[in-house]
């Protein structure tokens, strides 16, 4: 008997995790150095968490994110090669911590911040075939970011909205705002 109570004891203080794979699609701002910013004309990630309960109403744990962000500068004739399209990119990936609270059933409140590291480019495509003819500049870069939304979760099925703020240390970027809409899958 004192076997088995203590084995529900142990069970019932262990944290439960979650497993939640999801995608993000929005509008983000590329802001620079002088201040201006540039709006994208895509902007979506793929993100995995996994959050621990920590107590009925509160759970924590890490994300990762991979993101890609297009603005669409036009078409031009490429040097020797004839007409291109050229597009201003960005790609990423995020290592973050996060939390959230439940104040009610199937709601959530969160919020984090983390580490990225990311590349900001010109790239050149062939206008016919969309293959990659070149990049006419990159810069890379480190930063850190900090988040905040909620989401409403339907069984294994969630929707959210959240914004982000990305600060980065690159020559001319110095930083991305995002506001996007999360739709996940809990296992």
């Amino acid at each position: 008997m004192k076997k088995t109570a203590g084995a529900l004891i142990f069970a019932l203080s262990t944290p439960l995790m979650a497993l939640e794979i999801g995608v993000k699609v929005g509008s983000a701002n590329v802001i620079w150095k002088d201040g201006d910013y540039t709006p994208l004309d895509l902007y979506a990630s793929v993100y995995l968490e996994s959050l621990s309960d920590m107590t009925p109403v509160f759970k924590a744990g890490p994300s990762v994110e991979i993101l890609y962000g297009r603005k669409s500068l036009g078409i031009f004739d490429c040097w020797d090669y004839g007409l291109c399209r050229l597009d201003f990119t960005v790609t990423g990936f995020e290592l973050n911590a996060k939390a959230a609270v439940t104040p009610v059933p199937m709601f959530d409140v969160f919020g984090g911040a983390g580490v990225s590291y990311g590349r900001f480019g010109l790239d050149a495509s062939d206008f016919y075939t969309g293959n990659p003819v070149g990049t006419l500049g990159d810069e890379y870069g480190t930063g850190f970011q900090a988040f905040g939304g909620a989401q409403a979760n339907f069984g294994v099925f969630g929707v959210g909205m959240e914004y982000k703020r990305k600060w980065v240390n690159t020559e001319s970027v110095n930083g991305i705002s995002s506001y996007t809409l999360n739709l996940s899958l809990k296992f």
